[in-house]
């Protein structure tokens, strides 16, 4: 099953999170893959 996505607050450092340009305070949250050294090389070679 694909995951819904949500908006949140988000704190950081003890400081809720709100945008500068327009004040909104949620933000959507996703899980990203970084490319590592093995998988590097593994699509390299």
């Amino acid at each position: 099953m694909a995951n819904i996505p949500t908006s949140k607050q988000q704190i950081i450092k003890g400081k809720k999170l709100t945008c500068t340009v327009c004040s909104n305070d949620t933000f959507w949250e996703r899980e990203t893959l970084m490319n590592t050294v093995k998988i590097s090389l593994i699509l390299i070679g």
